[in-house]
C-alpha cells in the first residue's frame, strides 16, 4: 500500500536467481508498471498518479555478481531499486499499480536487445522470467 498525495518512496526488493546450468553473462532486468485494477470501485483503473522508479531498477543482473556473471544457482539482490508514487490530487488515486519485473534471457533463444550478448544456452523454463506484485495508491 502507498499514500501518494505526497511524495512516498519505497524500496523495491529483487533478488535474481539462475535456475539453470549456465553461467549467465548477460541478464538484463527491468521493473514497469500498469494501472490496472479499479480498487477504488469508480468504474475504470485510470487512478495510480505518478509512478517512477530509480534507475537501479534497470540493469544487468551478471554485473551484480562478484565475478561479473550469474552461475548456476547464484542469487543476487538489487540494491537502490526505489519507486516513487506522487505526489498526487485525491481525484488520481484509489486503484492499483502493477508491478512487473522482467528478466530477459539472453542465450541462443534471446539475443534480441536488451541483450549485448549470447551465453549460447536455452531458457528451459521461461515462466519464472516475469514477477508481478500489485500496489494500491491510497489518497
Amino acid at each position: 500500500m502507498s499514500t501518494s498525495t505526497g511524495t512516498d518512496v519505497n524500496v523495491v526488493v529483487i533478488k535474481i536467481k539462475n535456475f539453470g546450468g549456465v553461467a549467465e553473462t548477460d541478464v538484463p532486468y527491468m521493473v514497469s508498471d500498469g494501472c490496472t485494477i479499479d480498487s477504488n470501485g469508480d468504474g475504470d483503473a485510470l487512478d495510480c498518479g505518478s509512478v517512477v522508479y530509480s534507475a537501479a531498477c534497470t540493469g544487468n543482473a551478471a554485473a551484480l555478481s562478484g565475478d561479473g556473471d550469474l552461475d548456476p544457482g547464484e542469487v543476487v539482490s538489487v540494491i537502490g531499486c526505489t519507486v516513487t508514487y506522487g505526489p498526487n490530487a485525491v481525484a488520481d488515486t484509489g486503484d492499483s499499480v502493477t508491478h512487473v519485473l522482467t528478466i530477459v534471457h539472453c542465450g541462443a533463444d534471446g539475443t534480441i536487445p536488451p541483450c549485448t550478448g549470447n551465453d549460447g544456452g536455452t531458457d528451459s523454463n521461461p515462466s519464472n522470467n516475469t514477477a508481478t506484485k500489485n500496489t494500491k495508491v491510497l489518497p
